[in-house]
């Protein structure tokens, strides 16, 4: 309702400089109205005109509304998740306990696998898992930071810091040789600037790594992987028009810790790598400099904690039924509720199938309903058979769980008499009730029924508060024509225009969002070719390479090669055929550069 209050006073405002030209105009009238020129007398005639400003300001707010409808349906066919709300996401752990020691085999806890923590007001938040998880008999012993062992590299000279990670096996009946078939996701578990710079080192300054298991060996490089930036990792559902450059950016500005993570895939970094039930350990070489005190007291700190093993994100989203809706044929819209008591502690996020049942000759008859935006109606083998949603945000306000109504719409103009009944299964989530969940309880924060293989599902972040798409009136049409842009646009040596772009998609509007985009200073294009290899022979491609250079300052505990990778990715999605785009940091001020990500072309690096 805050939103109707400008119109209101807008509208006395109107009617109290018309009525004194009214006064002066009309003195006779206006004294039997009991009307001066700048105030009413008469009590009943101000509640007159009160009542009549209010009703003149929904009508000009519901004009004023409609015309958003155009770029809400054009919005929910290019990019259907812009408009949805950003559900609660947290970071959960499978953790073991006693059965990890009897455990004889790997089990796989699947992603989209369900979770549901404590009673809040009597109602259960419930989760699902982004991932999968492999579970495996092994425990991380230790996380330490040594300076004492230096070895020779013969590309990299001398490396003088080591980044030693001992796992412990927990069943010595266990064939540890299988964990090379396997891979093992580490999350960085620390605060900002002591994890980004565990992050940062164990993906880009590990020069030489040691495994110890049977025997020592030796590899060049990390052995690490990250992992988050793929469009099967996203944290939301994705649909066939879902654009995964955006999702990238909605993800990270949400939610940065869902990039926290790091692959180890054995077998694919040392396949002669031989294990036994005395455990091993990965030992990541680097150049440390000394001087850099910052760096010395965070790493110092690293402790087995540092590290968690067998982590996924989750998010609260679940499945519900809509309560059965009755065409009457006396309104065009239909409220649509989650067939829940608890109405005010669950939102729905999305529509997942329309189902029309109707009773025709002692039959039961059941025809599904497409959304009525969509760009693959000539797709559907139906009679065109449709339905629209709009969502009422003064209704959100005072009354959540009605702010959804929907609309069905026959092409055809069948006749719909008779008991019609529609039904429809929803994506819901539980609003801003997962924020209120107390976690670090030492029995569990998530609980299910049916797994096995672990004692306890705890949750290492505070769940996040439920975000919304906030943008009205001539912002929206600013937003389609910003998401049009590709990426050359974009990078056309104006940052302006980027910081623009980027922000689009910052749904927290935090402060510290805010200094991160306003951290870039100049974006600065230029064509570039890179060699390939190909059969029978190398080849050269052309493409564009992009040079941002940023403020460092703005980047305080903030993975700057993070930043640049996920860059990478957004812009690599918008790379045209046979091109590629590349991405460098650099310094505003000492123009050095700071990271250059690998070319890329689409989802795959250029090889």
């Amino acid at each position: 309702m805050d939103s109707l209050l400008p119109y209101f006073e807008h509208e006395l405002s109107l009617f109290n400089k018309q009525s004194k030209e009214f006064a002066k105009k009309y003195p006779k009238i206006a004294n039997r109205l009991l009307m001066g020129h700048d105030t009413v007398d008469d009590p009943h005639i101000e509640r007159l005109i009160q009542a009549f400003s209010l009703i003149s300001a929904r009508i000009n707010k519901k004009l004023d509304d409609s015309y958003s409808d155009f770029t809400e349906s054009l919005l929910e066919v290019v990019y259907p998740d812009y408009l949805k709300p950003f559900p609660s996401v947290s970071i959960a752990q499978f953790n073991l306990g006693v059965q990890g020691n009897a455990m004889s085999e790997a089990v796989l806890a699947p992603k989209q696998s369900t979770f549901a923590t404590q009673k809040i007001n009597g109602t259960p938040c419930q989760f699902q898992s982004t991932q999968d998880v492999t579970l495996l008999p092994i425990e991380i012993d230790s996380v330490s930071f040594e300076t004492r062992q230096e070895i020779y590299d013969n590309q990299h000279g001398l490396l003088n810091g080591c980044i030693s990670i001992k796992f412990k096996a927990l069943n010595p009946s266990f064939d540890y040789q299988a964990l090379l078939s396997h891979s093992l996701d580490l999350y960085i578990d620390e605060d900002a600037s002591q994890g980004t710079s565990l992050w940062d080192l164990l993906w880009c300054d590990v020069k030489q790594t040691h495994l110890h298991g049977r025997q020592v060996n030796k590899i060049t490089g990390s052995p690490f992987e990250i992992i988050g930036f793929a469009p099967e990792q996203q944290v939301l559902p994705s649909h066939r028009v879902s654009n995964a450059a955006s999702a990238l950016l909605k993800e990270y500005f949400y939610f940065p810790e869902k990039f926290n993570f790091l692959r180890l895939n054995l077998g694919r970094a040392c396949p002669n790598l031989k294990i036994d039930s005395n455990g091993f350990e990965i030992r990541c070489y680097f150049k440390f400099d000394k001087k850099n005190t910052i760096r010395l007291k965070n790493l110092q700190q690293l402790s087995a904690s540092s590290i968690k093993l067998f982590c996924t994100p989750v998010v609260n989203l679940f499945k519900a039924a809509a309560k059965p809706i009755q065409v009457t044929h006396r309104s065009v819209y239909y409220d649509l509720v989650p067939d829940t008591r608890a109405l005010f502690q669950h939102e729905i996020y999305e529509i997942n199938k329309v189902i029309e049942s109707k009773q025709s000759d002692n039959r039961l008859i059941q025809r599904e309903y497409h959304p009525f935006y969509a760009l693959n109606h000539y797709e559907q083998q139906d009679e065109g058979r449709y339905y629209h949603i709009k969502r009422d945000k003064d209704m959100a306000e005072f009354k959540q769980g009605f702010e959804y109504q929907i609309m069905f719409v026959e092409k055809n103009r069948e006749d719909l008499s008779g008991a019609v009944s529609m039904s429809a299964s929803l994506l819901c989530t539980n609003r801003d009730l997962p924020a209120q969940v107390i976690f670090g309880q030492s029995r569990g924060d998530l609980f299910s029924e049916g797994m096995t293989g672990f004692s306890s599902l705890s949750l290492l972040k505070q769940p996040t508060r439920t975000a919304r798409f906030e943008y009205t009136g001539e912002e929206r049409w600013r937003l389609i024509s910003l998401i049009s842009l590709n990426f050359l646009s974009l990078a056309a040596q104006d940052a302006e225009l980027m910081k623009e772009y980027l922000s689009l998609y910052d749904i927290t509007q935090s402060a510290s969002n805010k200094l991160l985009v306003e951290g870039i200073v100049a974006v600065e294009t230029s064509i570039a070719a890179r060699r390939i290899q190909r059969l029978p022979q190398p080849g050269f491609v052309r493409g564009t390479v992009i040079d941002i250079q940023i403020n460092q300052k703005n980047f305080a505990g903030v993975s700057i090669r993070q930043f640049a990778h996920l860059l990478a990715h957004v812009f690599g999605y918008h790379a045209s055929l046979n091109s590629f785009v590349e991405v460098a940091i650099s310094d505003a001020v000492t123009k050095e550069e700071i990271y250059r990500c690998q070319p890329r072309s689409g989802l795959s690096p250029l090889i």
